[in-house]
């Protein structure tokens, strides 16, 4: 395999999805909030929300190409792009005039000038010109840092008018900061739908999320690969420490698969080894990595095993003390 060909495998490759059923549940509440906002006639919204390397911008990018593609149109006054579907992340700093102008430029108006109220008007022109059904923002915790103390009060009632003039929905996403904001009234009445994404939780199980994702991604390279027989990401042997090195975080598995399999097709063969993942865990900074300075390829199962019910043993009890925590508020 030259290097044209090995590139374009690692492409494909990195343009897989696995749809496990939580990514499942949390897509299926994107669709209610378009479904809701178009029969109610009233802004229905959705914040997606998880740590960051959950898979939230992977989401909102393919809900966002689930609507037709951009087009032109033909209209009596001209020729105008359709955009159907709009993603774009906040500006930092984010202020409402820094919000507006991203947006425009986003939807082909680079020069947009003015103050805030010119450029919003301008804003709700072009997503009727463009006959948007969807708005997405990602990066919405960026709202909540210090820095946007000062602006974040403007920008949500900016937002929650901006909802009430355009009434199609707006999926905001971000990490799990983001739910702070819904303690304005006004917002949270227009987000009603929350949908979740988190790390993936380590289960031997056949038919759990971890396994499920490491089987597709595992049946996806051998296809595009033309791999022969070797090592295989769901093997009990590799799923264990590929947990160990990431904690269940899909940016990072991604991160050690890719150069796995890079170093496999580079080396020629077309069986992948567990030296391959060996490798890179050396060269790949892991901060999630469970057996901390140890390569968790290289540490006994039972070792690997211990550090993995050790982690999630510690989180159940986190999320206990925190459930109590919350109920104890509320009495």
């Amino acid at each position: 395999m030259n290097s044209t060909e090995q590139d374009a495998v690692l492409k494909q490759f990195s343009r897989q999805i696995v749809m496990y059923p939580t990514f499942d549940r949390a897509n299926a509440q994107l669709q209610r909030a378009i479904r809701a906002t178009e029969l109610r006639g009233e802004p229905s919204c959705a914040l997606l929300y998880g740590p960051s390397g959950s898979g939230k911008s992977k989401l909102c990018k393919i809900f966002r190409n689930s609507f037709d593609a951009a087009d032109h149109s033909i209209e009596v006054d001209g020729k105008y792009r359709n955009r159907p579907a709009f993603y774009c992340t906040v500006p930092t700093p984010v202020t409402v005039k820094s919000f507006l102008k991203s947006i425009l430029a986003r939807l082909g108006h680079p020069n947009a000038a003015g103050d805030a109220a010119d450029m919003n008007y301008e804003l709700i022109q072009s997503i009727t010109t463009a006959k948007t059904k969807v708005m997405i923002f990602d990066e919405f915790q960026r709202l909540t840092k210090r820095e946007a103390e000062k602006s974040r009060q403007l920008t949500i009632d900016w937002l929650v008018a901006l909802l009430n003039e355009i009434h199609i929905p707006i999926i905001i996403c971000g990490t799990p900061e983001c739910l702070t904001l819904l303690d304005d009234a006004p917002l949270a009445r227009r987000y009603p739908y929350l949908a979740n994404l988190d790390y993936l939780s380590f289960s031997e199980r056949e038919n759990s999320e971890f396994v499920q994702t490491l089987r597709g991604l595992d049946d996806a390279i051998y296809n595009i690969a033309v791999l022969e027989s070797g090592v295989h990401f769901h093997d009990m042997s590799i799923c264990a420490p590929l947990y160990a090195a990431t904690r269940g975080n899909l940016e990072y598995l991604r991160h050690v698969l890719y150069f796995a399999i890079e170093r496999c097709l580079t080396r020629g063969y077309r069986a992948l080894q567990r030296q391959d993942l060996i490798e890179a865990c050396q060269c790949i900074r892991l901060p999630l990595n469970l057996s901390l300075w140890q390569n968790p390829f290289e540490i006994s199962h039972n070792n690997c095993m211990k550090f993995i019910i050790d982690h999630e043993t510690k989180t159940i009890e986190i999320a206990a003390q925190k459930e109590a925590a919350i109920r104890s508020f509320s009495t």
